[in-house]
């Protein structure tokens, strides 16, 4: 009985041993594949002293049209009135919120508004309405009524 056991044990433990070894040549094959793939790349070029290159650019050589506008943002009076106390959400047509602001019923709110310079409109969320304002002036007004 006892040769028995050790015999199916000693098959058992022979069978696991197969089995490891055999995932261990797997991954090691895998592993091979994967540096050999891996180190297959294209080299880069050396530049020769004599070919100017993009990285040799620099900003002195760099020509910009007087007429180009560097402001990225535009600053707007904005006056807002309401004939409720609620709040006002300015919102980019992109989805952004730009400020927040409470207004007081019958009481005008003046702020400042930036807002990125291709930006053409701004939508104002109050009292679960939106209202799209476009920036056009220096000065933006709206009164609510409701």
């Amino acid at each position: 009985m006892m040769i028995n056991y050790w015999h199916s044990y000693c098959i058992r433990v022979h069978n696991v041993i197969s089995m490891i070894m055999r995932k261990l040549r797997i991954f090691l094959v895998m592993l091979v594949g994967l540096f050999v793939f891996g180190s297959c790349q294209k080299d880069n070029p050396i530049p020769s002293p004599g070919t100017p290159s993009a990285a040799t650019k620099t900003m002195d050589a760099m020509v910009v049209k007087p007429t180009f506008d560097w402001k990225t943002s535009v600053q707007y009076k904005l006056t807002l009135k309401s004939k409720s106390d609620n709040s006002v959400i300015l919102v980019t047509p992109s989805g952004s919120v730009n400020q927040k602001f409470y207004l007081i019923a019958n009481s005008p709110l003046t702020a400042v508004l930036s807002a990125p310079s291709y930006e053409k409109t701004i939508h104002l969320l109050f009292n679960k309405h939106d209202v799209e304002i476009s920036l056009s002036g220096p000065t933006l007004s709206y009164t609510f009524n409701y």
